[in-house]
């Protein structure tokens, strides 16, 4: 590495798990903006957290910012909860942020902040996001092959509790990414007409649904994950130990194994099998979202979207399943989505073609509350939108991603491109702020320079300029004017009323002199 810095990542230098269990290696690559956050007091707020200026959104440091502005004044901005604006009025503001953000339409509110590691500040994908993800597939992959019905108590019965839990076998390491970007979303939600017919449109507030986009007003900005960015991701699965736990459980029938049903796919597991089941279900996920658009899609808009999500079942189809598959997963990502969407088979026509209400049988699964019957239900999509290279709106479903199956030395490898990357841009802005830092003193220096008396070296008449020092502060100020013959004489300045401290250069002109060729007095032109 350059400078001696960093260290390369081989197989010796990563943590392999013991021979009882298998692992895959995955690239990870954001196909659609994906968000995870966490609690709302990590938010950007407006105004505190974060200024708009000139088309950027600027999130600000406290502790840089600490450094310029007075404590007082900082905690009666953030105790009051009043605007930061007033305070960075004339300022700078890149050296008091953490990141700036380009922005045409500022957020109404708060950003939702991305989950960001403590010790590096990097973005990043917990493993337990893309656990629950797989979960949720789980869930729906044995609950429809085993014909188990929907009730509150479908997971425990599908995938086994904490004890016995299908999940507790698998692990993900967390998915490590470069950087951010802000996304703006909006909901398309289903409303009744004046017909009283449910169709589709733009959400702009409570009860204020029309046919009419507008890219501001209730819509909700997120920090994401950029698109075609990669990180990597080990998965184990400690298929060893299941099959000692089912053996075990033959002799002693207190052993708790997961649910029976989910023993042979469990038992000849593979990670070519793990991404076919994932395709299968963002598959069958996507035909039932492609069909709920055909059917209440009802402008340009829309009818990109729809395309859009037409050409991400073709790029699944397309995607070699024995290694690669797509999930979705996070913020937006919606209810069916969320749950594996295990209420829903894919020849439930009621899906699509009419939503539905919430009725006593949800109540009694536990799926709603009692003040939620007959209300209309699952009738709304958050996405994200942007303009396109055409200045036309683009939506795009969020939390979209692909994994690949890579090996060790190919994860290992982008990871050491990425440190070499690291290195480069730190020592990239070492040499960069080493420069600023030499110009700001050349600079200093020149203008330093630029403010010492030159000695005169032309011909001397009235009105003359030539440089001149205040050698006694006064009404006038008296100078030692910098002319040959007269540097030890103290002449009064005139045209200057107020007193200036000793030291301080101007320049003058001659605004009288004697019949000996002398300068008796000068004249105030400006100060150096």
């Amino acid at each position: 590495m350059a400078g001696g810095q960093g260290f390369i990542l081989t197989c010796k230098t990563m943590i392999k798990p013991d021979d009882s269990t298998i692992t895959q290696n995955f690239q990870v690559e954001i196909i659609t903006p994906t968000h995870i956050g966490g609690a709302g007091e990590n938010h950007w707020r407006k105004d505190i957290d974060f200024v708009i200026r000139d088309s950027r959104i600027w999130i600000l440091d406290f502790v840089k910012l600490s450094k310029d502005v007075t404590p007082e004044k900082l905690s009666r901005v953030l105790v009051n909860g009043n605007s930061m604006s007033p305070l960075l009025d004339g300022k700078k503001l890149e050296p008091l942020t953490i990141k700036s953000f380009p922005s045409t339409a500022g957020p109404s509110n708060d950003i939702r902040r991305h989950t960001c590691g403590g010790f590096d500040g990097r973005p990043y994908i917990p493993g337990s996001s893309l656990k629950g993800s797989v979960s949720s597939i789980l869930l729906k992959y044995f609950s429809k092959l085993n014909h188990i019905s929907g009730n509150s108590s479908i997971v425990k019965n599908t995938l086994g509790d904490f004890e016995n839990s299908v999940m507790r076998f698998f692990q993900f390491t967390d998915v490590h990414f470069e950087d951010t970007f802000l996304t703006s979303t909006k909901i398309f939600n289903l409303h009744k007409n004046n017909d009283q017919i449910w169709e589709g449109g733009w959400k702009h507030g409570i009860n204020k649904t029309n046919l009419v986009f507008n890219s501001s007003g209730f819509t909700t900005m997120y920090e994401s994950l950029i698109v075609g960015s990669k990180g990597g991701l080990t998965v184990s699965f400690k298929k060893k130990s299941i099959e000692q736990l089912y053996l075990g459980s033959r002799r002693n029938t207190q052993i708790k194994t997961p649910p029976s049903h989910t023993a042979p796919w469990l038992t000849s597991f593979s990670f070519t099998k793990f991404c076919k089941m994932i395709n299968e279900h963002t598959l069958d996920f996507l035909g039932k979202e492609i069909k709920f658009f055909e059917k209440y899609t009802f402008d340009e808009n829309t009818a990109r979207l729809l395309e859009d999500l037409k050409e991400m079942r073709q790029k699944i189809k397309n995607l070699d399943t024995s290694k690669e598959c797509i999930l979705r997963m996070a913020a937006g990502s919606g209810f069916h989505s969320i749950t594996g969407d295990w209420q829903y088979d894919k020849s439930d026509t009621a899906y699509f073609q009419n939503i539905g209400v919430w009725t006593d049988r949800d109540l009694k699964s536990k799926l709603c509350k009692r003040n939620d019957i007959g209300k209309q239900k699952y009738k709304s999509r958050k996405l994200a939108f942007e303009k396109d290279s055409n200045g036309q709106w683009k939506f795009l479903p969020m939390g979209f991603v692909k994994l690949t199956m890579v090996s060790l030395e190919d994860l290992l490898k982008a990871e050491n491109e990425r440190l070499a990357k690291e290195i480069f841009k730190k020592e990239e802005m070492i040499r960069l702020e080493a420069e600023a830092k030499a110009a700001a003193e050349a600079l200093r220096l020149a203008e330093s320079e630029a403010k010492k008396p030159n000695l005169f070296e032309g011909k001397l008449k009235v009105g003359a300029e030539i440089d001149a020092e205040i050698v006694v502060s006064g009404k006038p100020n008296i100078m030692k004017i910098f002319v040959n013959g007269q540097l030890e004489e103290q002449i009064p300045m005139i045209g200057y009323l107020s007193p200036e401290p000793v030291g301080k250069v101007a320049i003058v002109s001659v605004h009288r002199m004697g019949k000996d060729g002398k300068i008796k007095e000068v004249k105030y032109k400006k100060f150096k």
